[in-house]
């Protein structure tokens, strides 16, 4: 991720208010680790944070929240930084209790194949994605989980696997919050609301190929699809969504209906 003035000053400041709130927390690690094997043997490294307090017999949302390329590895601490400790913010901690749960992928998530044209870039799923969504399975099972409110949020190559993730698996996820992503390949229209946010002067991730996808699918009758623009922002996430609670409140709106689609393919 590139380095901007303005974001370093969100990170200083959020460091910040993440030093005090570990002194309150003891200096326990509040992303607890561990490892989760899945039923075919791959491993996968996480992250957890659960809510601060849970009351007797409440349920909670589920964030999975998917890093970009410059965290692959597998000392389970990479996929940590700025986005995640977004959730240890008092604001959010009070208003948007959750289960934060934050993999670290050993190999890439999601591919793009080359494309002369920027605007037709498009996304491509590979295995370690299946594998999150199996530690999402686990997850819930092992905890209070609202799976009404199960979500997705992610950077770069989190955020097109993201995208993907949500359109593969809409009996599983309720909605996504893409920041600078690659949209899927394919011509099916996401049955699940996308909010996406890109910088109008991204070129890695290029602003093109999702504002493409995106009116196409607008065009296409996407009723739950969002474009939030960011103007002359760059590969990055903006300064106010590392600390912004507006989508936040936006992601836990949603909800799965009842009755879920069916699986793309079935």
């Amino acid at each position: 991720m590139l380095d901007f003035p303005h974001m370093r000053l969100a990170a200083l400041l959020l460091a910040t208010v993440i030093a005090l709130a570990g002194d309150a927390q003891d200096q326990t690690e509040p992303f607890a680790a561990a490892v989760f094997v899945a039923p075919d043997g791959a491993r996968l490294p996480y992250r957890l944070l659960q809510p601060e307090a849970m009351s007797p017999g409440r349920r909670y949302p589920l964030i999975l929240q998917l890093h970009g390329s410059g965290a692959i590895g597998t000392d389970n601490r990479a996929q940590i930084g700025a986005f995640s400790n977004g959730w240890l913010l008092p604001e959010a901690r009070e208003s948007h209790p959750a289960f934060v749960l934050v993999p670290q992928f050993a190999s890439r998530s999601a591919e793009y194949p080359a494309m002369a044209d920027p605007a037709r870039l498009r996304s491509r799923p590979l295995a370690p994605l299946g594998t999150a969504f199996a530690l999402v399975e686990h997850i819930a099972s092992e905890f209070p989980i609202d799976r009404d409110r199960i979500y997705l949020t992610g950077f770069s190559m989190g955020a097109s696997s993201a995208m993907l993730a949500v359109m593969t698996r809409p009996d599983l996820f309720a909605a996504a919050v893409a920041i600078a992503p690659v949209p899927p390949e394919g011509a099916a229209v996401p049955v699940r609301p996308i909010l996406i946010l890109h910088g109008d002067a991204d070129t890695e991730n290029p602003f093109a190929a999702s504002r493409s996808w995106f009116d196409a699918m607008k065009a296409r009758g996407a009723a739950h699809l969002e474009f939030r623009v960011f103007p002359g922002v760059r590969h990055e996430i903006p300064a106010e969504v590392l600390t912004g609670m507006w989508w936040r409140e936006w992601l836990f709106s949603q909800r799965l209906p009842r009755t879920p689609p069916a699986l793309p393919g079935s």
